[in-house]
């Protein structure tokens, strides 16, 4: 093989691992990206927000039916509604205040009814906790604005439910993108490591082929010196023997083992 072979395989080489390089760089990224979508897939309030306002949509109709149920029956005990009013009051406020209501899809969606809910929340509480005969007197009125309260309600919670349809889709089609990207990279990726392997592979079959011409032409050598009638000596830079024939022997009287690793001078 000749220098400008070694040359541009050389060079070759240095390519591939320039674009290994580069796409390890590139599948780390695309990894990270991954990641983060996954967590923000992950933390996304799709499930909570769905589940906390069916949740408020049950607590409220839970108390429209104690409060139907009072104003059908005056005498009946007020506990039962007092504690129904508690659980819609604890859940409303997790729509109302909750950190659900900072995303701005949400807040566009959800802000009118949250804001209704809030204020009847807040005229309502203090009738709830006040004494039982305005309690009375105003549940016909709460009646009225809990049935108009959760048919905005449902009307909320329907838009949601879309909005996070096309939310999601958008979501999965980027994800999906994205993973497609890091299959073709790594698909990039494992056909330069098969080349690399192969380039190793045909440098190792090079390296043993030299060696074993190396070792030809040495064998031949040192035959040549063996067999040749006249003395030869082989002696390094630093004057050391390194080599010396039988001819030698028998000009110098010196033995082969006498003489190599001696001066040649001496």
């Amino acid at each position: 093989m000749n220098l400008a072979s070694i040359s541009r395989h050389r060079l070759v080489r240095l390519g591939l691992y320039g674009l290994l390089a580069v796409l390890v760089t590139l599948l780390l990224g695309l990894s990270q990206q991954v990641v983060s979508e996954l967590r923000s897939l992950r933390a996304e309030p799709l499930d909570n927000v769905n589940w906390n306002i069916t949740q408020l949509e049950l607590d409220l109709v839970r108390f429209q039916s104690e409060v139907d149920l009072v104003v059908v029956l005056p005498g009946l005990d007020l506990s039962e509604l007092r504690k129904r009013f508690d659980l819609f009051y604890s859940r409303g406020r997790l729509i109302d205040r909750g950190s659900m209501m900072n995303r701005a899809d949400l807040k566009t969606i959800l802000g009118p009814v949250a804001e209704r809910l809030g204020a009847f929340l807040d005229t309502t509480a203090p009738l709830i906790d006040g004494p039982d005969a305005d309690l009375r007197s105003a549940l016909p009125g709460i009646g009225g604005e809990l049935r108009q309260l959760r048919s905005d309600l449902r009307a909320s919670l329907i838009k949601v439910v879309a909005e996070f349809a096309t939310l999601a889709d958008a979501r999965r089609a980027s994800l999906t993108r994205l993973l497609t990207r890091v299959a073709a990279a790594t698909l990039v990726l494992v056909g330069v490591l098969a080349a690399l392997l192969l380039s190793v592979v045909l440098l190792n079959r090079q390296a043993e082929r030299r060696s074993a011409e190396m070792r030809r032409v040495s064998s031949r050598l040192a035959a040549t010196v063996d067999t040749a009638l006249d003395a030869v000596v082989v002696a390094g830079s630093d004057g050391r023997i390194i080599d010396f024939n039988a001819a030698a022997e028998g000009i110098f009287g010196f033995t082969r083992a006498e003489a190599v690793g001696a001066d040649m001078g001496d």
